[in-house]
């Protein structure tokens, strides 16, 4: 056994001392987010933001560049405030086998002739681009270097200043954070794998910027909302029409952030997300049972007289929580993991079996529908058992029923 475990500690610190690691600071830089270099503690995603989740303006260039080129040319810029170093193709086995290991190992990551892309940005305090720097090492690179959507509509492609439209998007001061775009939450995979970096000295501003946008005006916000929300939902409370849609909105975005909350629960907490099958029916459960938890108190409210503004209320926010929940995911440690057990699949699963639920046991799952005024509760669930259908004598639609 002892012979074992030695062979297994020197296997290890061969391969380390063999491989290309992922440092957390190089030259002056250090990884976005103060981050350990470990896979699951990085996000991977290309988006590089500051502390208000806006890109800075930079300059790109592909070629067979390595990280410590980029960084170099990083150094080497003026008001340069991070760059970013990866590829649009990964080895993915690779990334699933080293995801436990304390380490990156960037040769089991990416081909050894593989090109690598070089973003470097640079930007003022107020977000506006600052000219590219170039150096001997930079013309190396030059065939590929361009300014990408800056504010003043120029670019930079074999030393040459040519027009480009502007992007207003492009808006950053610094470097702070990494992310995938939202949209990458409903695609089942990830093919690029990136790297961001901010210099050391800037950290703390971030950590303050970040603290200011999501804390403290992030607060002052939802107490906006959540105001408007209650005014709405006194207003509307008697359009039970209105109410019934919102119901069913809610039950759709209830389960597909169950669904991206269940793979992220068991990803962080480091359940075998190797064995996907089982991962998936686990994530699937707690989304089913998540959504009985949270759908239960909308149709509790719907059902007592006088409460249907409060069951208004719960559901507005429930329809809006998606806009906070899948900002957060896209800034998720361990991004490509989340989707490798297709969450948004897993949320829509959920969703079809609320509908069936609601099929099955209407009197207690279906929710608030509309009924003819002179429709009584007996009546109604006699028609829901397959009874004779009622004829109203108005032709009104103001009831509602736990249906």
């Amino acid at each position: 056994m002892m012979k074992l475990a030695w062979a297994a500690v020197l296997f290890a610190l061969g391969r380390q001392a063999s491989a290309e690691m992922l440092p957390k600071s190089i030259r002056g830089f250090m990884l976005s987010g103060n981050k350990q270099p470990t896979l699951k503690r990085l996000n991977g995603g290309p988006l590089c933001t500051d502390g208000t989740g806006a890109s800075p303006n930079g300059y790109r260039m592909q070629g067979k560049i390595s990280l410590n080129d980029c960084a170099s040319m990083a150094q080497q810029q003026e008001g340069c405030v991070g760059f970013r170093w990866g590829a649009t193709s990964y080895n993915q086995e690779g990334y699933l086998r080293d995801v436990s290991e304390d380490f990156i190992d960037l040769a089991q990551l990416f081909e050894p002739d593989q090109e690598f892309e070089c973003e470097v940005y640079a930007a003022t305090e107020d977000g506006k681009s600052i000219n590219f720097t170039t150096t001997e090492l930079s013309q190396k690179f030059g065939y590929g270097a361009r300014r990408l959507k800056i504010l003043k509509k120029k670019i930079l492609i074999h030393q040459n200043v040519k027009k480009e439209d502007s992007d207003a998007t492009k808006h950053g001061n610094g470097v702070c954070r990494q992310r995938y775009s939202l949209l990458k939450l409903f695609q089942t995979e990830v093919t690029d794998l990136w790297f961001c970096f901010l210099p050391e000295e800037k950290w703390e501003s971030c950590d303050k910027d970040l603290f200011n946008f999501y804390i403290v005006e992030g607060s002052a916000f939802a107490a906006g909302l959540l105001f408007f929300f209650a005014i709405i939902s006194h207003v509307m409370s008697e359009q039970r029409q209105f109410s019934w849609a919102l119901l069913w909105i809610a039950r759709l975005t209830v389960n597909l952030q169950l669904g991206i909350y269940s793979v992220w629960f068991l990803v962080k907490h480091g359940y075998n997300f190797n064995d996907i099958t089982s991962t998936n029916m686990l994530a699937l459960v707690m989304t089913v049972v998540g959504s009985t938890v949270l759908i239960s108190p909308a149709l509790l409210l719907e059902s007592m007289r006088g409460c249907h503004g409060f069951a208004l209320f719960y559901l507005l926010i429930l329809c809006f929580s998606p806009s906070v929940t899948f900002e957060a995911m896209s800034y998720f440690s361990g991004f490509p993991l989340l989707l490798a057990h297709y969450p948004m699949v897993l949320g829509l699963v959920g969703f079809l079996i609320e509908a069936l639920k609601a099929v099955i046991a209407p009197l207690r799952c279906g929710g608030c529908r509309v009924v003819p005024a002179d429709l009584d509760m007996s009546e109604l669930r006699k028609q829901a058992r397959g009874g004779t259908t009622h004829q109203p004598n108005s032709s009104s639609l103001v009831g509602c029923s736990f249906l």
